[in-house]
C-alpha cells in the first residue's frame, strides 16, 4: 500500500485516541509517523541493491519491525505524555504501526510477518498497491474537521473501523468478481478457464484477469459494474528463468528486483544497436481503461531497464523511480557486468 494511505490512516488512529487518553496533537503526529515508518525500507536501498536491508517487504514488513517501531515511538512519546496513561499511548502507537502490516497483507506482494525465521508470506491479493477509494475516504475523514473547524472526535473511530473492514470487504468482493467473471458467456473463448482475478487500480470496480501460457501472460480488464470483459488482451512476455538467473548473477540490482517481484515479466523490448528489456512486476501493471488509454507505453513503477549488447552481454541496468530511470553510474551493477561492457563485441 502507498505511504500516503498509511500516513493518513495512522494520523486518524492517533486522533481516535486523543480524547480518551487526554493527549495532545503530538499523539496524532506520532501515530502517523509510526504507521508510515515501515516504509523507511525505501531509504535503506542506499545501502546497496544487494543489501538485505534493501529488500522491500522483507526485513521491513515483519512482526519484529512492527514491535520495534512501536517501542521507538512509545519512548518518543513519553516526554510529552503529561497525564496520558502509558498503556494507552502504547496501544495507540502499536495499532498505528500494525495498520501498515495489516493493509499490506491484502496486496498481491504481501508481507512476511515471521521473517527472518521463516519465508511464510501472507498475500491475499485483494488490494492494489494504490487504492484511491480507500485513500479518498481517509482524506475526507481527516480533512473534513479541519476544513469545517470541528473537533471530529468520531472521525478517528470511523477511520479505524474503515481500515479494518475495507480490506476484509475487498476479499469478499474479489470472490464475487471471480464468480461474476466466470458467469460471462464469452469467458471460455476469451480469458479461458485457467484465468486468475487480480486487483487493479479502482478495484473493486475494475479487476485484472490474467491467464498464463508458455511464453506470455494474457491480461484483460474486467469491469465489475457491468460485468464486461475486454475482448482484446494485452500480452506480456514471460521473463525466461534462464535469462533472469544469468542477469541475477551479474547484477545485484536485478537480483534484488527479482527477489521482491511477484510475477516478473518483460514489459517491453526495445531494439537498435543494443537490446533493451524493460522488466516489471505484473502486479504493478494497471489495466484500468483510464490508465491504459492515457499511458499505453509507460512502464509501471519500480521497473528495470536492462541493456544487452548484440551478444547478450549485460551492459547497463537502470531502475525506474519517480518517473525516471536512474543511470548506470548512480546504481552500478556488478564488476562482472562492467567487465562485459568494456569487452569488444565478438566479430561476426
Amino acid at each position: 500500500m502507498d505511504p500516503v494511505t498509511h500516513l493518513v490512516g495512522g494520523l486518524l488512529i492517533g486522533r481516535a485516541f486523543r480524547r480518551p487518553l487526554i493527549a495532545g496533537v503530538w499523539l496524532t503526529i506520532l501515530c502517523g509517523m509510526a504507521a508510515v515508518a515501515l516504509d523507511a525500507t525505501y531509504l535503506l536501498t542506499l545501502a546497496g541493491p544487494g543489501s538485505v536491508l534493501a529488500q522491500y517487504r522483507g526485513l521491513g514488513n515483519t512482526g519484529i519491525a512492527t514491535l520495534s517501531v512501536t517501542v521507538v515511538f512509545f519512548l518518543l512519546a513519553l516526554p510529552f505524555r503529561g497525564v496520558a496513561p502509558r498503556w494507552g499511548i502504547l496501544l495507540a502507537v502499536f495499532l498505528a504501526a500494525l495498520s501498515h502490516l495489516y493493509l499490506n497483507a491484502f496486496t498481491s506482494t504481501g508481507i512476511q510477518p515471521l521473517a527472518p525465521f521463516t519465508d511464510y508470506r501472507i498475500a491475499l491479493g485483494s488490494l492494489w498497491f494504490f487504492d484511491p477509494i480507500l485513500l479518498g475516504a481517509l482524506l475526507l475523514l481527516f480533512l473534513g474537521p479541519i476544513i469545517f473547524r470541528t473537533r471530529g472526535l468520531i472521525t478517528g473511530w470511523i477511520a479505524l473501523f474503515l481500515l479494518i473492514a475495507y480490506p476484509l470487504g475487498s476479499v469478499g468482493v474479489k470472490q464475487w468478481a471471480n464468480r461474476a467473471l466466470f458467469a460471462v458467456p464469452e469467458m471460455e473463448t476469451t480469458a479461458g478457464p485457467s484465468a486468475e482475478v487480480q486487483p487493479d487500480l479502482l478495484s473493486p470496480l475494475f479487476w485484472k484477469v490474467v491467464r498464463k501460457s508458455e511464453s506470455a501472460y494474457d491480461v484483460r480488464s474486467f469491469s465489475a459494474v457491468d460485468r464486461s470483459l475486454d475482448q482484446l488482451p494485452v500480452l506480456y512476455e514471460v521473463a525466461p528463468e534462464s535469462l533472469m538467473d544469468r542477469l541475477s548473477s551479474e547484477s545485484p540490482l536485478v537480483k534484488s528486483f527479482l527477489e521482491r517481484t511477484h510475477t516478473p515479466i518483460i514489459f517491453r523490448r526495445e531494439g537498435g544497436d543494443t537490446t533493451r528489456l524493460v522488466l516489471a512486476d505484473l502486479c504493478w501493471v494497471s489495466m484500468t481503461p483510464i490508465i491504459r488509454n492515457h499511458q499505453p507505453d509507460g512502464a509501471p513503477p519500480m521497473s528495470l531497464r536492462v541493456e544487452l549488447d548484440v551478444d547478450g552481454k549485460l551492459i547497463d541496468v537502470r531502475k525506474r523511480r519517480l518517473g525516471r530511470y536512474l543511470s548506470f553510474e548512480e546504481l552500478p551493477v556488478s564488476p562482472q557486468a562492467q567487465a562485459n561492457a568494456s569487452q569488444p563485441a565478438a566479430s561476426p
